[in-house]
C-alpha cells in the first residue's frame, strides 16, 4: 500500500513538472495598428526648439490625433551624411521626447489677464507623456504610449502633441518619424 502511494506520489510530482512550464508560458503578442503615417524631413533651423535634451541642439515636430486613442507607438530614425574619399549615409541614434500640449491660460492671474505685456504670458504649456531613453540613456529603438485612466495629462486625445529630438551632433541630418495609431494623425512642423 505505501509502495503504491509513493508510485502515485512520483508521479504526481512528474505530472506537474511537465504541465507547469504549459501554464506559466507568456504570449507576448505585439499591438496591431490601423494607420501608419510618416514625415521625412532634414534638420533646419526652422524647426530648431529652445528646449534643448541635454543642452544640445534639439528639434521639434508637432502632431494631433484625430479622435481619442488608447495607444500610439512611434519610432524616429536618423540619417547622417558623411563627408570623405566617399560621402556615405550612417544611421545614427535618436533620443527623443513626446509632450502633450496643455492650455495654462485659466491659471493666470486675474491682474496678468489685464496686463498690456499679457504676450509674456504663456498659454500653453508642454507636459511630458513619453520618452525613448531612460536617465543613464539607454536608448529603445520604438515608444508606446497608452492612455492613463488615473491621469488626465497622459489621455491621448486630439490635443497638440510635440516631438523635441536630437542626436547629440553638431551637424544637420535627415530624419523619418514613424507613428502607429488607430486614427488618423497629421504631422505639422509649427504649432497652429
Amino acid at each position: 500500500m505505501i509502495k503504491a502511494m509513493n508510485r502515485i506520489a512520483s508521479l504526481y510530482v512528474i505530472v506537474i513538472i511537465i504541465i507547469s512550464p504549459i501554464g506559466c508560458k507568456t504570449i507576448k503578442k505585439e499591438m496591431q495598428f490601423a494607420h501608419k503615417v510618416s514625415y521625412s524631413g532634414i534638420t533646419n533651423p526652422s524647426i530648431e526648439s529652445s528646449n534643448k535634451i541635454d543642452k544640445e541642439k534639439t528639434y521639434e515636430i508637432y502632431f494631433t490625433i484625430e479622435k481619442d486613442e488608447k495607444c500610439l507607438k512611434l519610432t524616429i530614425q536618423s540619417i547622417a551624411e558623411y563627408e570623405g574619399i566617399l560621402k556615405d549615409e550612417k544611421i545614427v541614434k535618436t533620443y527623443f521626447i513626446v509632450e502633450k500640449a496643455i492650455d495654462i491660460s485659466r491659471f493666470a492671474r486675474e491682474e496678468s489677464r489685464k496686463s498690456p505685456t499679457k504676450k509674456d504670458i504663456p498659454e500653453i504649456a508642454y507636459s511630458e507623456i513619453g520618452k525613448n531613453f531612460d536617465h543613464r540613456w539607454n536608448r529603445k529603438r520604438d515608444l508606446l504610449i497608452c492612455t492613463s485612466i488615473d491621469d488626465p495629462i497622459k489621455k491621448l486625445n486630439t490635443s497638440k502633441y510635440r516631438i523635441r529630438f536630437t542626436t547629440f551632433m553638431k551637424d544637420n541630418f535627415s530624419f523619418t518619424i514613424t507613428a502607429y495609431s488607430n486614427q488618423k494623425i497629421t504631422f505639422m512642423e509649427k504649432a497652429e
